[in-house]
């Protein structure tokens, strides 16, 4: 099985043990999913893509792995349209999509099902993080863990919230912060530099405040 890339090993070592059902939606390759069937990290893990391409080559390639048991489907399916497991613990895993489009996703699925309890998220977007995590917020959600990592000139914030998250979640992150490493920072003033472009003013005021915080 290929080698997880930096930004997915991150991710996978984000997830704790304990789900009953993991969700890697927008799946594209599938290696994510498969790390998390293969370590057993869940009892069932489902791989969703729009793609028909990208899941035709996972479903072959499971042929190809018989002692991967637990994944329970690679669908091709609209992520937006999955019909949560009744009475499961789940962890729904998004990465690589905008922000917008994670919001409009997960908009969706709460919506597609209103009498379930709202799933774990784990979410690593590729911009709109703010705009994100202030959604998340409005959803009730809170904070579980979060780090920040850099891959091939490319920054991410990793998002893991529950429900009954033990931290509050803060729309310009809070512990994924460290001051002594230089790309932090430098990440840190890309966000405030975007906003003042976009006239987002409200915004670049709390990344202010927030970078005085951490001086």
């Amino acid at each position: 099985m290929k080698k997880l890339s930096l930004r997915l090993q991150t991710i996978f070592e984000l997830v704790p043990f304990g789900y009953d059902v993991i969700w890697d939606l927008c799946c594209d390759h599938g290696y994510l999913g498969l790390m998390l069937a293969k370590e057993k990290i869940s009892e069932q893990v489902f791989l969703i893509d729009c793609v028909p391409s990208i899941i035709e080559n996972l479903q072959a390639r499971l042929k190809k792995l018989p002692q991967i048991k637990n994944v329970a489907q690679a669908g091709l399916q609209d992520a937006g349209t999955i019909q949560l497991v009744e009475k499961k613990k789940q962890l729904l895993i998004i990465s690589g999509v905008g922000g917008l489009a994670t919001i409009e996703l997960l908009q969706q699925i709460f919506s597609n099902n209103p009498s379930q309890e709202k799933p774990d998220l784990l979410l690593s977007p590729k911009h709109h993080l703010f705009a994100v995590r202030k959604f998340l917020i409005s959803q009730g959600y809170q904070l579980i863990n979060e780090t920040l990592s850099f891959e091939n000139s490319r920054s991410y914030e990793n998002l893991l919230v529950s429900q009954d998250g033990e931290l509050p979640l803060v729309d310009t992150g809070s512990i994924q912060w460290n001051i002594d490493d230089s790309q932090h920072l430098d990440y840190l003033n890309i966000q405030i530099e975007h906003n003042r472009r976009k006239q987002a003013h409200a915004i670049v005021e709390k990344y202010c405040a927030l970078q005085v915080s951490l001086d």
